[in-house]
């Protein structure tokens, strides 16, 4: 399995397995040097004591110190099969992920908390055809733009991957800035329900 940017990814499994799930899991940005994370929270300290959470919500710029990364369940003759799907600073990664694994919000295992796209309260819905060749296709079309901090990071992956690839309705028809906003909706939740 090579990450390298001159050739496609072999990718195992039938091409036409469908995808019936999808959502995010999000984990503590490894190796961020704790001076950076203390300096954050001093910085989100003053911003909820000085002007408010109504401005400044509760543990914004720790929460940019985040790792995003998609899980995906194809369905393959009635069985599950779960990829994890994400960009590090060496490359897009995929890798099987744990048949055990319960579609549940907010809910802590796995190495961080899974945060489902697009509304916390439906299920998630998948646009038709979305399978696992298209899912292929869009990582090697991922794997070719190599990885930057400022617009081409891990969340910057997921964002792609729900708009391009699920073609998510949340983010096809948002009136909202795009990326900002979606990155910012999953921060806020993983915030709100204890992932920090």
């Amino acid at each position: 399995m090579s990450t390298s940017n001159s050739t496609d990814m072999d990718f195992p499994g039938d091409p036409s397995d469908v995808v019936v799930n999808a959502g995010v899991i999000i984990s503590n940005l490894d190796g961020a040097p704790n001076a950076l994370r203390g300096f954050m929270g001093t910085i989100d300290w003053c911003g909820n004591v000085i002007v408010g959470d109504h401005v400044h919500r509760r543990g914004r710029l720790q929460s940019w110190l985040t790792h995003f990364a998609v899980v995906v369940e194809f369905r393959m003759h009635g069985q599950r099969d779960l990829w994890l799907l994400e960009r590090c600073v060496d490359g897009v990664k995929f890798r099987p992920f744990r048949l055990d694994f319960i579609w549940q919000k907010f809910q802590r295992d796995y190495g961080g908390m899974l945060c489902n796209v697009p509304v916390w309260d439906e299920n998630f819905v998948v646009r038709v055809g979305l399978n696992r060749r298209t899912v292929w296709s869009f990582l090697n079309d991922q794997k070719r733009d190599p990885y930057h901090v400022v617009n081409k990071n891990c969340k910057h992956f997921v964002y792609d991957f729900f708009r391009d690839c699920v073609q998510n309705e949340w983010i096809q028809n948002s009136r909202r800035d795009g990326f900002p906003s979606f990155s910012e909706m999953l921060e806020k939740a993983w915030v709100d329900n204890g992932g920090w």
